[in-house]
């Protein structure tokens, strides 16, 4: 498994949910990994398809084995993410949300676009108000935080959103 980003959100797959780790309860039909302190905008996964747990300040989400993400795509951008090294990245207008996918998938995206077809993917979508929505797989994930460091005199802290 890999690692996911979206936005100041990082997901690190991890074997196991610590013992002792509390449930988080759902919100609003929303697994909620992060709120924003300055915005209120949340990170977020579908609770049908995913459990948030917390533990000593970490947070681990849970991606149930039979989460999929479908959905109509409508129109689709290449956009560049890396202009150095020319890493391209797929942005899927469907159903109101913006999703980012490998650009590896643009002749399947094509296609449905074409053909009015649904896309299955699996794995369950994590979203928030600001960003792409990203389609996670199946599996158990950790989140402690993105940090910044402020000085070299300073402690770091969690960053806001």
């Amino acid at each position: 498994m890999k690692a996911f980003r979206q936005g100041d959100v990082p997901m690190f797959p991890v074997s196991e949910i610590p013992f002792g780790a509390k449930k988080v309860a759902p919100k609003n039909g929303r697994s909620i990994l992060q709120y924003g302190e300055r915005t209120g905008h949340f990170h977020s996964f579908p609770a049908s398809q995913a459990e948030v747990h917390e533990k000593d300040g970490n947070q681990y989400v849970c991606v149930m084995d039979s989460a999929k993400t479908e959905f109509m795509p409508e129109s689709v951008s290449v956009i560049v993410l890396d202009s150095e090294l020319r890493t391209k990245s797929l942005q899927v207008q469907a159903e109101g949300l913006t999703y980012r996918l490998p650009f590896s998938e643009m002749e399947r995206v094509e296609a449905a676009i074409k053909n009015l077809s649904i896309l299955t993917y699996p794995g369950a979508a994590i979203t928030h108000q600001e960003h792409d929505a990203i389609i996670v797989p199946p599996g158990i994930y950790t989140n402690f935080g993105q940090q910044e460091y402020t000085s070299a005199m300073m402690a770091p802290i969690r960053v806001a959103d």
